[in-house]
């Protein structure tokens, strides 16, 4: 029950209180017992001196029962729908609630009740596909913490181009920093150029200011996933699985399963690029797409500034926005931006339950 819903019935509830408290202090000053008060009102005599306590202290004010409310805002509201369709009529309340886990359950349970209802009313549910265009203008960037590698690094950072699924790099590290990420795409920039989006999640490594600074000094838009929803940046997740995969293969031929190396490593990035073919059996591998890619000249960077500025003034239109709106509005500009371009085609598809259960 919210607070709002509850004063009136504890304000009712207190009169009767203080007036029962000021009936026992005039018979008490008669030389009445509070026992004796306590009986004449059908009350037991703790109840009734801890309300004379309570009368004491506070005058005894209102208290709500229950847990506090929670009043949930409407992007928290669209976040957890989202999810819930996506998620589709066998989406886990628990797994929602472990994304967005500073929203009480009860709230979650709610929507995603009211979501199914609507799923199983149309019995349909909306698959959405990302298909992203033109090799080397957009990369992810995250983290994986695989076996300890060498006996001596204990996460791996992997950068992947998402046009082509080319991993660009896999490097151990002894610890997750924005230094090392960093120094790892400035080896990149180097040796490839700079991308126009570079896409993370939230960790305080991709956060941190001075890892926000260093992608303004090379002019690469930063595209951050919503809060507690890595599927976001599952493009390159999906690469990091392929990669641990080929990783593991390499270290078993080598009769070390459970211990892998650097050049363990190296050799499922490099394999992963070479054997992966992620258009289909016969299209071609990571690796030859981007060895055909062209590269971005400055008018191409221009274009996609001016069309990303553009976006970005809708904002401005927008007032009394929280932070966590902004970021939400920041987002879906550069993803307008980025499907203007022709960067990415999205397409959105209504698929029967039936098939969602089919699904493993």
């Amino acid at each position: 029950m919210k607070a709002t819903t509850q004063k009136p019935r504890r304000e009712a509830e207190n009169i009767v209180r203080r007036e029962a408290v000021q009936y026992a202090g005039s018979n008490v000053r008669d030389g009445i017992p509070v026992s004796i008060s306590s009986q004449l009102m059908l009350i037991t005599e703790p109840t009734l001196r801890s309300w004379m306590r309570r009368y004491e202290e506070d005058g005894l004010m209102p208290q709500n029962l229950g847990r506090p409310g929670y009043d949930c805002d409407s992007v928290t509201l669209k976040d957890i729908r989202a999810l819930a369709y996506m998620l589709g009529p066998s989406g886990s309340v628990a797994y929602i609630c472990e994304q967005i886990s500073w929203v009480p359950r009860a709230i979650v349970e709610d929507v995603v009740r009211a979501c199914k209802r609507e799923l199983k009313r149309n019995r349909l549910s909306m698959l959405m596909t990302l298909n992203w265009q033109h090799v080397g203008r957009v990369w992810a960037i995250d983290w994986t913490e695989p076996a300890v590698i060498d006996g001596k690094y204990k996460t791996v950072l992997v950068v992947r181009d998402l046009a082509s699924g080319n991993i660009l790099l896999s490097l151990p590290g002894e610890a997750q920093s924005a230094e090392l990420a960093i120094d790892a795409l400035e080896y990149l920039f180097i040796l490839h150029g700079a991308p126009l989006v570079l896409k993370s999640d939230n960790g305080s490594e991709f956060t941190a200011e001075i890892f926000e600074k260093y992608l303004r000094d090379y002019d690469v838009i930063h595209l951050l996933s919503p809060a507690y929803y890595p599927k976001y940046n599952g493009a390159i997740e999906a690469g990091i699985g392929s990669l641990k995969t080929h990783i593991w293969y390499e270290a078993a031929r080598q009769n070390r399963v459970g211990y892998w190396t650097c050049d363990d490593v190296e050799a499922g990035r490099l394999k992963a690029n070479e054997t992966s073919r992620p258009n289909g059996p016969n299209g071609p591998s990571p690796d030859r797409m981007w060895r055909d890619r062209k590269q971005i000249d400055v008018d191409e960077w221009e274009a996609f500034r001016e069309t990303l500025s553009q976006e970005r003034k809708k904002m401005e239109l927008m007032t009394d926005l929280s932070e966590r709106d902004l970021k939400s509005e920041e987002r879906r500009a550069i993803t307008r931006a980025l499907v203007k371009c022709g960067y990415v085609n999205i397409t959105r598809k209504a698929i029967t339950t039936g098939i969602i259960h089919a699904i493993p």
